[in-house]
């Protein structure tokens, strides 16, 4: 533990974990706790050997063995080899159900290995848990682990996988037009303005006051004609 206090106030701690490695060689197993498919389907499990001990591992032994209803087919980027017994490198199908691995290679101290195994679910596999798959590793010179997978059938209209959402792009709204004023509307009103300041301006002048002009006319005349007869 490491502690930190201030001479005028304020303190504080941390913990650190120590782990002592054990002696010798000593393996941990990880492997998918669970696989699904349909009837038919072939399906990967795929595993982790990590050497947690002192001393290399120096050969060793992988024994991989699956439920009834299930085949091994191979183990992903190498060939499987002829006959049933553990080979000196690399993997042979004692049965079916059963591979076995070996190796002369040395896995040091701290190091790991991976492996994936393709498994076949027989056609005709009921839906539901088939049953599990056991991945088993020894050391020649020491140290040994396992781990276990659980196998489902899923039914024809179950997803073998958890299905991804895809991003949705939100609905862009399309823009929407201002509505213009109709120029006729425009136009109606300004000629209509434009009609009313076209009109003769009013001279004032009453029809009756005509009337009265052309009388006095018609008086002045008969006016001249009498004084033309006299003289």
């Amino acid at each position: 533990m490491t502690s930190v206090a201030g001479d005028n106030g304020g303190e504080a701690s941390a913990e650190t974990v120590i782990t002592v490695a054990e002696e010798g060689v000593a393996l941990d197993v990880q492997v998918d706790e669970s696989v699904r498919a349909v009837a038919g389907e072939v399906v990967e499990i795929s595993g982790t050997v990590n050497h947690t001990g002192t001393e290399d591992m120096v050969g060793g032994t992988v024994d991989f063995e699956v439920p009834e209803g299930a085949e091994i087919i191979g183990v992903a980027g190498q060939e499987l080899e002829e006959g049933t017994e553990r080979p000196a490198e690399g993997c042979a199908l004692a049965s079916p159900q059963h591979l076995v691995c070996g190796t002369q290679a040395t896995l040091p101290a701290g190091a790991s290995n991976e492996a994936t195994f393709e498994v076949q679910i027989a056609d005709d596999a009921a839906a539901g848990e088939l049953g599990v798959a056991v991945t088993s590793v020894a050391g020649d010179n020491g140290g040994e682990a396992s781990a276990e997978t659980v196998i489902t059938v899923a039914g024809t209209d179950e997803p073998t996988e958890e299905p991804t959402t895809e991003p949705t792009e939100e609905p862009t709204e399309e823009p929407t037009a201002e509505p213009t004023e109709d120029p006729d509307e425009n136009g109606d009103e300004a000629g209509t303005e434009s009609g009313d300041d076209d009109d003769l301006p009013d001279t004032g002048a009453s029809t009756s006051a005509l009337l009265a002009a052309a009388g006095l006319l018609l008086v002045g005349g008969a006016a001249v004609a009498l004084r033309a007869r006299r003289s």
